[in-house]
């Protein structure tokens, strides 16, 4: 370490690191930097969210958004902007917060050896890597990190190997490599857009998920931290090597808290598990799109749903309203099979619309037509109402029930 030290001393990259250790501190085998620049603020949609979640009052965070998507040069200015709300936070942890998740330019860094070349913009981390991102509430752990900055300040990227740890509020996520990239439209020495206009962050390598309301795993996980937006994608196409969600409804509806609080055999009664070779999330649409040998069961109600896309949409509390599914779909329930080309589950009204080539097959009925609504609930059959489309039914009389088709 100490044959770089000179090196360290004069870089003035590293997302524009100020040491403020000691030179004793800094000579220590365990290392943290501390990438405190005099940073910039910027007030975004994730910034409100988080705020939200560390419990500030909702009038002074609403009172926040007219500040949303301004870049504030520096401290003292911002403290300006804030002081001058209509609901201005009125305690210094209040203060404390919004600074921490609107501040631009930090990032720590702790390993127990460190390397820089000024030169190729390059800094190497080993050992025991731990990094903190406050604007995000991300930590993360990695064996060994590459810190590159680009020419003019235009990217910042972190890109770890081996034993991938991030954490962000409830949720954790482990792989085998890291890349968080943020980018700048600078094409001058003179910053042409304070803003970046990329943020993401990007596993890759047995990606595991877990949260309180349910896990998740993929061969690849890349989330725009801008958009708030995600996507998953499977080694394969096929088989177990498909992106799996595991979602707890019961958890859902009664926030993390309270289901950590909560019988587990209670909080995981109901539990929906999709199957996909590709899984997008997009927040602000409230939609998940699921491509490529879908698969969704629900339980405990046995609901089963297999198409070629599916589209989940739900509401702010992420509670799911609508499914919408497509190309070749087939759903089994208990006593029922249905299959046709186009499928709306709508959560709200408990029925299931089928299009295209519709057929339904029961103990009791052989339904066929070009759409057939059915109640979600099998014992309440067709839920067919006036100015529908004709269908034909076929009676079956007595016998044990063998569907026509099966879904799997």
């Amino acid at each position: 370490m100490a044959e770089h030290f000179p090196v360290f001393c004069r870089s003035r990259i590293l997302f524009r690191i100020i040491l403020i250790s000691s030179l004793i501190g800094i000579c220590l085998s365990w290392m943290e930097v501390p990438v405190h620049a005099k940073s910039r603020f910027l007030i975004s949609r994730n910034t409100l969210d988080h705020l939200k979640r560390e419990g500030l009052p909702e009038k002074l965070v609403q009172s926040i958004e007219p500040l949303m998507e301004q870049v504030y040069p520096d401290r003292e200015t911002f403290l300006t902007a804030l002081a001058e709300l209509e609901v201005p936070p009125r305690a210094p942890l209040e203060t404390d917060v919004i600074l921490r998740y609107s501040a631009m330019d930090q990032i720590t860094i702790s390993a127990e050896t460190f390397s820089s070349d000024q030169v190729s913009r390059e800094s190497i981390f080993k050992g025991n890597v731990q990094g903190k991102i406050p604007r995000e509430n991300i930590q993360f752990s990695t064996a060994k990190l590459r810190m590159l900055v680009g020419e003019l300040n235009s990217y910042e990227r972190l890109i770890g190997e081996g034993g991938i740890r991030v954490e962000q509020w409830d949720r954790e996520i482990r792989g085998d490599y890291l890349n968080y990239t943020r980018s700048f439209d600078n094409t001058t020495l003179q910053e042409q857009n304070p803003k970046p206009d990329d943020e993401t962050l990007k596993l890759e390598g047995s990606v595991q998920m877990t949260a309180s309301q349910g896990k998740a795993r993929s061969h690849t996980l890349v989330l725009d931290l801008l958009k708030q937006e995600a996507v998953l994608e499977g080694k394969s196409a096929k088989g177990t090597e498909r992106v799996r969600i595991d979602a707890f409804p019961d958890r859902i509806a009664r926030g993390a808290e309270a289901s950590v609080q909560t019988d587990p055999a209670v909080s995981e009664a109901r539990e929906i598990m999709i199957q996909a070779a590709r899984a997008s999330l997009e927040n602000a649409k409230r939609r998940i799109t699921l491509e490529g040998n879908v698969e969704m069961q629900r339980m405990p109600e046995d609901f089963y749903l297999s198409a070629g896309l599916l589209q989940i949409l739900y509401d702010e509390q992420q509670m799911l309203t609508e499914a919408n599914a497509r190309q070749s779909v087939c759903i089994e329930q208990p006593g029922r099979v249905a299959r046709a080309d186009l499928a709306r589950v709508d959560e709200q009204k408990q029925t299931i619309r089928l299009e295209g080539n519709a057929e339904v097959d029961s103990g009791q009925y052989n339904l066929q037509g070009s759409q057939i609504n059915l109640f979600l609930d099998v014992n309440r059959g067709v839920a067919q109402g006036d100015g529908n489309a004709p269908i034909q039914m076929t009676m079956k009389m007595g016998g044990e029930f063998t569907p026509a088709f099966r879904c799997r």
